[in-house]
């Protein structure tokens, strides 16, 4: 099971790598937080308002809504493939230890 996660992983940073072909993505959303560029698969969705910062992977298909936050500051946050974000969540990691998977 675990091979199949890091297999997956790797698929889909393989993917995000394609980050700079991105045509319909809101490419305003993205900001680079101590150096690091969120990786965002080209077809994700990001409506208006929403902020996807720093040390942050998000899967293809996925969507993130209308004022959502996904802050990767303090460690990583990886969103996987078809995941649906709604309004107004914020993610956030609050310790150097702990990663977030969606």
């Amino acid at each position: 099971m675990i091979s199949s996660v890091c297999e997956k992983i790797r698929l889909i940073q393989d993917d995000s790598k394609k980050v700079n072909k991105m045509n319909n993505l809101n490419k305003s959303s993205l900001k680079i937080f101590n150096g690091i560029l969120p990786s965002v698969h080209p077809s994700v969705f990001l409506a208006d308002g929403v902020k996807v910062i720093g040390q942050v992977l998000i899967g293809a298909e996925s969507s993130l809504w209308f004022n959502t936050v996904c802050r990767g500051d303090v460690n990583s946050i990886t969103i996987g493939e078809g995941t649906n974000i709604q309004d107004n969540t914020i993610i956030d990691v609050r310790e150097r230890r702990l990663e977030i998977w969606v």
